[in-house]
């Protein structure tokens, strides 16, 4: 198929879809969402309204069956509580965990948005963790708004996978991030519980919070 046949299949399907519609097409099975949240310092008021039933039910009446909700953003804050990751000045509520939550709740599946790399506030505070070129240029916008860009073969790697363990610990997830001492993910086979990651959890606490 070429460019102009495309277009054109692309034309005739755009406008067969009301048709098809007042015809009684089915709704489909699933429906997704990432939910976008990149908040500075400067925004003093983040959650400050949040209701999570109001939230989850607002989901579940469009008909949302899985939702992406943030972590940590590219500025470099949590929404969730932490020891480890710094959570935005301005929150007051564990809003990721109460997210998953009022989610869980209504069958909504809910995975967690952590940014990697970029993250503004690691940069201002080790700007040594900074990607550069072979001829050490920096790579990415300088330590502003601009997402400077983190090396991984920096520390940083170590204070990512410190914070996808706290992640995993909080939620009780069966999902195994990577470990400090090999960075890599488990062995092929490996059983994914909730005991063993309780287990894990208990020897990465150990590890990282001592």
């Amino acid at each position: 198929m070429n460019r102009r046949e495309f277009l054109i299949t692309s034309a005739a399907v755009g406008f067969a879809a009301p048709a098809n519609a007042a015809q009684g097409r089915e709704e489909l099975p699933f429906r997704q969402v990432h939910l976008d949240f990149h908040t500075s310092e400067l925004i003093g008021d983040v959650g400050a309204d949040f209701d999570a039933r109001e939230f989850a039910a607002t989901l579940k009446a469009a008909r949302v069956n899985s939702i992406n909700v943030f972590a940590k953003c590219h500025h470099g804050y949590a929404y969730y509580d932490t020891k480890l990751a710094a959570r935005h000045p301005a929150l007051k509520v564990d809003m990721l965990g109460q997210m998953i939550e009022a989610c869980h709740a209504n069958g909504i599946h809910v995975l967690y948005y952590y940014s990697l790399v970029w993250d503004v506030l690691a940069s201002r505070r080790h700007p040594e963790w900074l990607a550069t070129t072979r001829e050490h240029q920096r790579i990415g916008g300088p330590p502003t708004d601009a997402w400077p860009w983190l090396c991984m073969n920096s520390p940083y790697l170590d204070q990512v996978a410190a914070a996808v363990w706290s992640l995993v610990c909080a939620t009780n997830s069966t999902t195994t991030p990577i470990s400090k001492s090999s960075r890599s993910p488990p062995a092929a086979g490996a059983t994914r519980t909730s005991s063993n990651v309780s287990a894990t959890c208990a020897r990465w606490a150990k590890t990282w919070l001592a």
